[in-house]
């Protein structure tokens, strides 16, 4: 169940993204954040950890779903920006310019954006999904998850060794070198085109 949530919300955080720089931004560009797979962890994990929060909840109101669902996005949204600057950085986004700007990691209309994705996610799409989740076989589940997990394995370690080469160090070992012909810094910024080092990103 917990994986065609994570699969749902990704594929969805994939379909989103690409929309709003569309529209906004008036060009194509992927928006995923796996190397392969046109999906979003971010939004994948961000589905499960609404689905659970809200359905712990005292009361079923769409309000209440809305304001909850804001508080917790923008938490979990800064929450990411920040675990990516540590591990990789790089942010992929930043609101130091944008009206709202929480600590350049989120903003008051993107939390706002975060309520009203969850309140529709909890209250009309997530009964049909896991209607439909529950019907589909085990043998299935396990491979698509297994897919899903080699995925995003292989694209955390090239976005590693790609955050080492902007910091010039040399490849050691087998994996590193691999990683470097296979996954040089063209497919990595083709990829990941808003992960930006963070000395490049300006100060709030």
């Amino acid at each position: 169940m917990y994986i065609w949530l994570f699969m749902m919300g990704g594929a969805a955080g994939f379909v989103l993204e690409t929309l709003f720089c569309l529209l906004v931004h008036r060009r194509l560009e992927f928006r995923g954040g796996l190397l392969y797979l046109p999906f979003n962890p971010v939004y994948g994990v961000g589905t499960v950890l609404l689905t659970e929060v809200l359905g712990l909840l005292p009361f079923q109101h769409a309000i209440g779903y809305f304001w909850v669902s804001t508080v917790l996005g923008g938490c979990y949204e800064y929450a990411c920006s920040y675990c990516q600057e540590k591990v990789f950085g790089t942010v992929s986004w930043q609101y130091n310019e944008s009206v709202g700007s929480i600590g350049g990691r989120t903003s008051v209309p993107f939390a706002l954006c975060w309520g009203l994705l969850g309140m529709v996610w909890i209250m009309w799409i997530c009964p049909w999904v896991r209607g439909w989740a529950d019907k589909i076989g085990t043998d299935l589940t396990i491979i698509v998850g297994l897919v899903m997990l080699l995925d995003m394995i292989l694209s955390t370690l090239a976005e590693a060794r790609h955050n080492q080469r902007r910091r010039g160090k040399a490849a050691r070992g087998c994996l590193a070198r691999w990683l470097d012909h296979h996954y040089p810094d063209a497919i990595m910024e083709r990829t990941y085109p808003n992960a930006v080092p963070v000395a490049s990103v300006p100060k709030a």
